[in-house]
């Protein structure tokens, strides 16, 4: 009677690949397809991580499952195993019982045959005896060189699954030693988000106090301008009351005025003007204050990405939410640490049994099978958590050059060396390179814009005078707005003092330019359209030509023979130990070169022939020649209708 044989699983009910999912490395070698993401998004990566820690946590379930299920397994074959050993072992004792009864016998006939000998006397028949038996012993001790020699056998097969079944335990004490490890990683990722929680905290109360004095300022700003207001208004009103007592005295007096009159007319006169250059400089201080509300509501905005107080004191009240979250999620993390010590435990204990008590038992090799291709999965998930790991540090990377790049930017923009930013700098750096570069673009639009309205004004005076009441005024304002555009495009590399100075003057100025141009009013767009820049732009994009080099991040860049030449060189250098220029370039660059081919399926950019080159798997530039035709046609189109209407007018 065989030993049972193990249950097997049903296919296709449970299997240890069936809720798993591998994030898969965007490789950039030879006869690989392209990466989806053009840009490096914070939270992709962040779900591409998350996505990995489900895949690794359910990775650890279906290997619980799978030792209980082979451990269940074992025991059920042991059990079979030990039944039948139980029968024979009962079998061969009544067989042996048998063998003592048969060989009494035996030995019975033996002397009851020797005794008849003797009585005989007859020796030949002795003789002939005597050989049959030497026969008998002889063909018996065949029998037993043969069993001893299967014993042997058996025993080196025992011996050889002895050794299978060790090896076996000790893989699962590696086992137990990754999940240690793992253990260890998650108490660590427990220490992380309690110090990142702490640190939000801390974040969120310095801006709700930061939150609140900015509301109390704005509310006792917004106060003093409705008293100013409602000051101007009755000033204006006692103004005009003044005006008509005026005028009566001067209907009775018939301009027969005496010098006491005229003199408390030419100091009332005085009086009014100087009350008049207060009211001025007390608007102007209330405008720049004004302007300085606009500014931090600006940062605000800026920091915040809304422009609703409410909105942006309800995103910090979020925080506490999200901290809650996360002590939510380092309780389930603890939850997890004891229960994956439990189970640490329990597979030490039955580790100890399987060594103890059954170190005879025969293997299976559909266990054994199953085992190597569990042992292939958990490698191919190492593999995959590797290339996560390194897709973090490219990540890591990037955002150093970034910040490299922002203080360089903005060291060439101000005019002196500012110190490469941390990560909670970033956001600042960014923002008051947002600043001066919206006020470097303000002053030159204005700039351009008074351009024009000098050149408009010089028509004017072609055409004809002016009138007599504006003849003094818009010559002498166009003539200082030259002057300063002179100043402006001469210090364009200057500091954001002297650009800011130059914003002001542009704008103190402009109510001038609105006057010299009549019913034209230059709004922000409207300053676009001018004939001039109109001209400039469609020069330049005629003379334009394609940047296709790798600084260009909207466009893919061809590598040359050269390239491809050190790329190669590289490469055998290396022995792939190190990523080539075109891995860095990966997350941020438009790099088409094909990953993985086993990773084919999960993307839906189509298959290409294996025959393309590195060379041909590179897109196409984003902006092509058809497209800057028909820019340069719709530009040329703008401007025809102008030059028809100044014909008009010259006829």
């Amino acid at each position: 009677m065989g030993p049972a044989a193990p249950p097997r699983r049903e296919e296709g009910s449970t299997g240890t690949y069936q809720r798993r999912k591998f994030v898969a490395k965007t490789h950039t070698h030879f006869g690989k397809t392209p990466s989806r993401a053009r840009h490096v998004k914070m939270a992709t990566v962040q779900r591409a991580l998350d996505e990995d820690s489900a895949a690794v946590e359910t990775l650890k379930r279906d290997v619980a499952d799978f030792q209980n299920l082979e451990l269940e397994t074992s025991r059920r074959y042991l059990v079979s195993l030990q039944k039948t050993y139980d029968k024979l072992r009962s079998e061969a004792d009544a067989r042996e019982q048998q063998q003592h009864r048969h060989e009494w016998e035996l030995a019975t006939l033996d002397k009851t045959c020797a005794e008849a000998r003797l009585a005989s006397s007859a020796p030949a028949p002795e003789l002939q005896q005597l050989q049959q038996e030497i026969e008998r012993e002889e063909h018996l001790v065949r029998e037993s060189v043969v069993q001893k020699d299967v014993f042997g056998h058996v025993i080196s097969r025992i011996s050889n699954e002895l050794l299978s079944s060790r090896r076996r335990g000790r893989a699962l004490a590696e086992q137990l030693e990754t999940c240690e490890r793992e253990i260890s990683g998650c108490t660590l990722q427990l220490q992380t988000a309690r110090q990142e929680s702490k640190h939000e905290e801390l974040q969120y109360e310095r801006l709700s106090a930061r939150v609140a004095a900015r509301r109390k300022m704005q509310e006792s700003r917004l106060d003093g301008i409705q008293r100013v207001i409602a000051e101007r208004s009755s000033l204006v009103e006692k103004q005009e009351e003044r005006m008509k007592m005026r005028e009566a005295v001067m209907a009775r007096s018939k301009f027969d005025l005496g010098a006491q009159e005229e003199q408390r007319l030419k100091r009332m006169h005085i009086i009014r003007k100087v009350y008049s250059s207060m009211l001025e400089k007390k608007i102007t201080a209330e405008e720049e204050s004004l302007g300085a509300l606009e500014t931090t509501f600006q940062k605000i905005k800026i920091v915040t990405g809304l422009s609703d107080v409410d909105e942006i004191v309800q995103k910090f009240k979020d925080r506490t939410q999200k901290t809650q979250q996360l002590h939510r999620l380092a309780d389930d993390v603890r939850a997890r640490i004891d229960s994956l010590r439990d189970d640490n435990a329990s597979l030490r204990e039955r580790l100890v049994s399987l060594r103890s008590t059954h170190e005879a038992a025969s293997g299976n090799r559909e266990i054994y099978r199953e085992m190597d291709s569990f042992n292939k999965g958990l490698g191919k998930a190492l593999k995959d958590c590797d290339d996560a790991k390194d897709r973090a540090i490219r990540s890591n990377v990037t955002l150093e050059q970034l910040k490299l790049a922002v203080a360089r930017f903005r060291s060439k923009i101000e005019g002196k060396s500012y110190p490469t930013p941390d990560t909670n700098q970033l956001p600042e750096y960014l923002r008051e390179l947002d600043v001066k570069l919206t006020v470097m673009m303000k002053s030159v639009s204005e700039a351009l814009a008074l351009e024009d309205t000098a050149c408009s004004g010089g028509t004017q005076q072609q055409q004809g005078p002016p009138p007599p009441d504006k003849a003094q005024g818009p010559p002498d304002n166009n003539h200082h707005h030259h002057h300063h555009h002179h100043n402006s495009t001469t210090t364009t590399t200057t500091t954001t003092k002297e650009s800011q100075q130059q914003a002001g003057s542009t704008t103190a100025s402009d109510a001038g330019s609105l006057k010299s141009t009549g019913n034209e009013v230059l709004l922000p767009f409207g300053k676009l359209q001018s004939e001039k820049l109109q001209k400039m732009l469609y020069h330049k994009l005629m003379l334009t030509t394609p940047d296709q080099g790798p600084r260009n991040v909207r466009v893919r860049a061809r590598p040359g023979v050269q390239d491809l030449e050190r790329y190669a060189q590289r490469k055998l250098m290396t022995q792939g130990l190190e990523s080539d220029r075109f891995d860095a370039e990966d997350d941020t660059s438009e790099f088409a070169y094909p990953t993985d081919p086993q990773h084919q399926e999960d993307d839906d950019i189509p298959r290409r022939p294996e025959a393309t080159t590195k060379e041909d798997e590179i897109r196409e530039a984003v902006v092509d020649r058809n497209t800057v035709k028909r820019l340069s046609t719709l530009i040329v189109s703008r401007e025809e209708p102008k030059k028809r209407r100044g014909k008009h007018a010259d006829d």
